[in-house]
């Protein structure tokens, strides 16, 4: 069985680059390479308001409280 997550693009990352190549294959698909730095670029104030800042009331809501 195979299942379908909805996925709309995939992301490729290298510590060090890509040749050209790589870039020209991935031109005409839903594929972005990107360096580490880029994808924390990307990422990095979505990850903060969904992820971080959850983890941070789920860990400090019981001591808030007392």
């Amino acid at each position: 069985m195979t299942a379908d997550f909805g996925a709309n693009v995939g992301y490729i990352i290298s510590k060090a680059g890509f040749q050209s190549g790589a870039f020209e294959a991935s031109e005409l698909t839903n594929i972005k390479l990107m360096t580490w730095k880029e994808f924390q670029l990307e990422f990095e104030e979505q990850w903060y308001w969904q992820h971080l800042t959850k983890q941070v009331k789920q860990q400090l809501e019981p001591i808030l409280y007392i």
